[in-house]
């Protein structure tokens, strides 16, 4: 994950439950990273852990319920308790967005990404007590900073585990969001071709014996030559399906339709195409 961010990919993901709210810190910059995401440190611990508490209530929403014993009244009370849930958590969101900093560019050659401050006048909060602090004693910051690719790793010398970089956490897009659910959403389509890949069928991509031998450079090629075979014969079914559908061969799915007065047709095979005009 780290060397995503270094070589500018855009990683969009996903947390375990006890990875939400303050993920790292910059103390220098007096910015925080919560949910992947850098924010002045001034935000509420409201909105700090609002991702946490969203999905601790869901959870407790859910706990015990069969679905199937509720009745009509009860899943429809159910059903405004977590959507009551999901526009509150909504709102914290939108309302982060006055704490965030934006990022700008690509991360330079030494792996420093580069953000802007929020504008000010945003409700800040002190960290430590949790009490508001009056614009005239925040600390002025300057319109941008440029985040070193070590934020967040330790620099004492300790034999103790060393605490991940902030690099780790961070995603191009604020998690939960509209943008970050479309951007997620195109990674099944990802794990579904690497589940072809690893099939023992055809390229078994997940057998070790399959592709033993040594160095990177084989590795890659042959990992290579696997993708290569895996969209050839993708493409080739295509064209199978669709020479089908073209030439009279049956529908995946023949329509069943039904009268007025709500009795079944008999089902009827498509039929194939007229011959062309000579």
């Amino acid at each position: 994950m780290p060397a995503a961010g270094v070589v500018g990919t855009k990683l969009v993901c996903d947390y375990k439950k006890n990875e939400f709210g303050q993920q790292s810190a910059y103390a220098e910059a007096d910015i925080i990273m919560v949910d992947g995401s850098w924010y002045v440190k001034w935000m509420s611990q409201e909105l700090v852990n609002a991702t946490k508490e969203y999905r601790q209530k869901l959870e407790a929403l859910n706990a015990g319920i069969d679905r199937r014993a509720l009745s009509k009244e009860a899943r429809a009370a159910l059903k405004g308790k977590r959507k009551a849930l999901e526009t509150n958590y909504v709102a914290q969101l939108e309302s982060r967005e006055e704490y965030r900093l934006k990022p700008h560019g690509l991360p330079d050659a030494d792996g420093y990404q580069r953000f802007t401050y929020p504008k000010p006048g945003y409700m800040a909060f002190d960290p430590a007590t949790g009490e508001r602090v009056p614009p005239s004693k925040l600390p002025k910051l300057p319109s941008s900073v440029s985040i070193p690719i070590d934020v967040g790793v330790s620099t004492e010398n300790s034999t103790g585990e060393q605490p991940p970089a902030a690099l780790k956490w961070w995603q191009k897009f604020p998690h939960a969001t509209p943008l970050h659910q479309r951007w997620y959403g195109m990674r099944s389509m990802v794990e579904s071709f690497n589940k072809v890949l690893k099939g023992a069928r055809y390229e078994n991509l997940g057998d070790p014996g399959k592709r033993s031998g040594r160095g990177f450079a084989f590795q890659y090629l042959v990992s290579t030559l696997m993708a290569v075979s895996a969209n050839i014969r993708k493409i080739a079914k295509f064209f199978e399906k669709d020479a089908k559908r073209q030439f009279g061969g049956p529908l995946p799915r023949t329509r069943r339709r039904k009268t007025a007065t709500g009795t079944a047709l008999e089902r009827r095979e498509a039929s194939p195409p007229p011959d062309p005009p000579q």
